[in-house]
């Protein structure tokens, strides 16, 4: 009887100590602050001859930035369906890069949706990026990182 509450007592506490490192994850991928109120988007409309993406947003530290891929309905060269094209989103290198911003893919494989954490310990400034939108071009907007309300 003392064997099997000690193998329970055990295995209680093994599973207690996983548990936060699960949380930890948790909290780090859905972006902690980044709930519905400091949740930020940016859209992106390409097509034909077409990239525009909006050209500046602020966020706070451990904020979301949610880039919205509105690809045009209208078909491109030889039938080039826009849903299916890859969107490569990519922080800058150098002094104002922004290289915590890495996240691709299409508005088909994403609901339209690539979401990126802002990292907690983020220092304020302005950020820039590169918006690659396959056989469509390229832009580079910028994010604002500040922790002051933007509302």
């Amino acid at each position: 009887m003392n064997r099997k509450r000690a193998l329970y007592i055990t295995s209680a506490l093994a599973v207690a100590s996983w548990l936060p490192g699960c949380a930890s994850q948790q909290i780090a991928t859905n972006c902690t602050a980044g709930q519905p109120a400091e949740k930020k988007d940016v859209t992106i409309i390409y097509g034909d001859s077409q990239l525009q993406a909006d050209a500046k947003v602020n966020v706070k530290p451990d904020g979301q930035l949610v880039f919205r891929l509105k690809p045009k309905s209208d078909k491109g060269p030889n039938g080039l369906d826009y849903a299916t094209v890859r969107v490569t989103i990519k922080g800058k290198s150098g002094e104002n890069g922004a290289d915590w911003i890495d996240v691709a893919g299409t508005a088909d494989s994403s609901n339209g949706k690539l979401t990126q954490c802002v990292p907690a310990g983020q220092p304020e400034g302005t950020y820039y990026y590169l918006v690659t939108v396959d056989q469509v071009g390229v832009l580079d907007p910028r994010v604002e990182v500040t922790k002051k309300s933007t509302l």
